[in-house]
């Protein structure tokens, strides 16, 4: 008589998770053929908002000014085209080279918006504001369906003289004061057949609306925005609005 074969409990176990694995197996084989034929399933892609920058023909007519002694800008936003939200970023630079910046939202009111902006802080009631902005820039993004339609501005704020963020005209006031040159934007009206814009549009601004400028520029003819057609600058007694660099 032959004797039957003792397992050790080690043994014993091993042959179960043997088994166990086996079962797992067939179970797999079997969900898999009675899958056969049908068709995956797809997840769905997540739509992923694109950054386009804008061209100039597409971007809205910016206005920038200072006010109560620097301490706040108010931008103004005209001829916005297509767009359900803008949001900005505003970065600007103080005396001592230090870099502060606020973002948020800017409501729409048809083709235009308006915002004004501290330069400061605020806690608990009680704001600061930042002395001696020497200038900075202005990122806004255009909300358009799932895209985000992207321009980039620039400024410098002065009392007496200044030159554009370029560097392609130079502005000097009969006066001091607060002023903010803004290079940048689109146009408040296209410029027409046969020229073509070298640097601009660049938009001055400041608290007092009777300033004037001496502009330099090194090349090209200055145009000036007098609200309603482009004219050509004097440039020594230039006034406050806009201005672009054609030939």
């Amino acid at each position: 008589m032959k004797m039957l074969k003792r397992f050790s409990k080690k043994q014993k176990i091993i042959i179960g998770v043997v088994f166990l694995i086996l079962l797992g197996s067939l179970i797999f084989l079997l969900q898999k053929r009675g899958e056969k034929g049908s068709s995956p399933a797809i997840s769905p892609t997540p739509q992923v908002n694109r950054i386009i920058p804008l061209s100039l023909e597409e971007m809205p007519y910016l206005i920038l000014t200072p006010k109560e002694n620097n301490h706040y800008l108010v931008l103004k936003l005209k001829k916005i085209k297509n767009a359900t939200g803008v949001e900005f970023e505003l970065i600007y630079e103080l005396e001592d080279q230090i870099s502060r910046g606020i973002s948020g939202k800017i409501d729409l009111k048809g083709e235009e918006a308006e915002k004004e902006l501290m330069l400061g802080t605020c806690s608990s009631g009680t704001c600061r504001f930042d002395e001696g902005v020497t200038g900075g820039q202005i990122i806004l993004n255009l909300l358009q369906g799932n895209q985000i339609r992207s321009l980039h501005t620039e400024f410098v704020i002065f009392e007496k003289e200044s030159a554009s963020p370029d560097e392609k005209i130079s502005v000097e006031a009969a006066k001091k004061g607060n002023f903010l040159l803004l290079e940048g934007g689109g146009l408040p009206e296209s410029l027409g057949e046969g020229k073509e814009l070298l640097g601009g549009p660049y938009t001055l601004t400041s608290e007092n609306q009777k300033s004037f400028f001496t502009i330099t520029a090194e090349e090209g003819s200055l145009l000036y925005w007098d609200e309603n057609e482009w004219v050509e600058a004097e440039k020594e007694e230039a006034p406050l609005g806009t201005y672009v660099l054609v030939k």
